[in-house]
């Protein structure tokens, strides 16, 4: 995916306290600790504890706000999957985040091709490449080969002990069970 978006790095920012669906059952230090495995060697890719860090709920916009204060002159993205992508007008401050960053779409299954635009942009097209020297808020559709893996259907493997050693990385699996998460 990387090497499809001209990106200097991305932040991976676990939420502290995601605002839309109830509170993760692995607590935040885990979290953070199972995304720097799963990360681990992995070039550009930055685990972000910010919203760890911050007291209150994770709202995106607060996040992107920073990051924009840190970086005056960066330009930013924001990369979803396509089934949070459908929620966007529903998050805090939608119209303020849109602004602030460009908006890249990661095709799921089970859900509308990425490069379909939903009811609330109205007209606007969805792109397939980032322009650096358009305003941001632009949406870009970014399609790959689809994965099958959630997290829900994770959680709920490891909840009954099923194998899924295909769908993480080892570290992290060895991480889960050494901590008993999930189960």
């Amino acid at each position: 995916m990387l090497e499809r978006l001209p990106l200097d790095v991305v932040h991976v920012v676990p939420a502290a306290v995601p605002p839309l669906r109830g509170q993760p059952a692995a607590g935040p230090e885990h979290r953070v600790r199972m995304v720097e495995l799963a990360i681990a060697g992995r070039e550009r890719l930055l685990c972000d504890r910010r919203e760890i860090d911050r007291e209150g709920v994770s709202y995106t916009v607060l996040t992107v706000e920073e990051m924009q204060r840190e970086l005056p002159r960066g330009r930013l993205a924001l990369i979803l999957g396509r089934d949070a992508f459908d929620k966007l007008p529903k998050w805090h401050r939608f119209d303020a985040l849109r602004r602030l960053a460009d908006i890249v779409v990661i095709n799921r299954p089970g859900y509308d091709d990425p490069t379909e635009s939903p009811a609330w942009m109205g007209d606007e097209p969805v792109r397939t490449s980032l322009d650096r020297s358009a305003p941001p808020g632009r949406v870009v559709a970014l399609t790959m080969p689809p994965s099958n893996i959630s997290a829900t259907r994770l959680r709920r493997r490891l909840a009954t002990n099923d194998d899924v050693s295909a769908m993480l990385a080892p570290a992290v699996l060895s991480y889960i069970r050494e901590h008993r998460l999930y189960a």
